[in-house]
């Protein structure tokens, strides 16, 4: 029986990581999910297109913030219907300050990073798991690429 912190954004609702979560509070996991909120935002430079991270007007951040709640609270309804009970929460930083926010909180026994498959995932991109592993070295990382269904240790 084991405290996972899960960290998810736009896989919250992916078949795969339903699976693993049903799986894990039957086997008496508890569920804590974590959703990291940074926004992309595209700029065209003169023909130069970039993407990046920028301040929003605090509607416009607000809006993000509120369907990010919205998304984690229909999940969290999704897991109580079948009987998993979760908390979670939604942290307007990036995954490796929302990790930091939420071990410091309450401690896990592993971090649970929920991504896209590799090509498409830039928490993959920038090896977030190795970092999560380094950061938090009593924890065990584990990435869920979704389309993949694979569950991968940090390497």
């Amino acid at each position: 029986m084991g405290r996972i912190l899960v960290v998810a954004n736009e896989t919250l609702h992916a078949e795969a990581l339903g699976e693993v979560l049903r799986a894990r509070a039957a086997a008496g996991d508890r569920l804590r999910v974590v959703v990291p909120l940074r926004i992309p935002v595209y700029a065209d430079l003169g023909g130069l297109g970039m993407y990046g991270f920028a301040s929003l007007e605090a509607g416009d951040a607000a809006a993000i913030e509120a369907d990010a709640r919205l998304r984690l609270e229909e999940l969290l309804d999704e897991l109580e219907a079948v009987g998993v009970s979760a908390t979670g929460r939604v942290h307007a930083v990036d995954p490796m300050n929302a990790v930091e926010r939420e071990l410091a909180r309450r401690p896990a026994d592993e971090i649970l990073l929920s991504t896209k498959a590799r090509a498409l995932s830039r928490w993959l991109g920038v090896d977030l798991p190795s970092r999560l592993a380094r950061r938090f070295p009593g924890v065990k990382v584990t990435t869920l690429e979704n389309e993949a269904r694979e569950l991968v240790g940090a390497r």
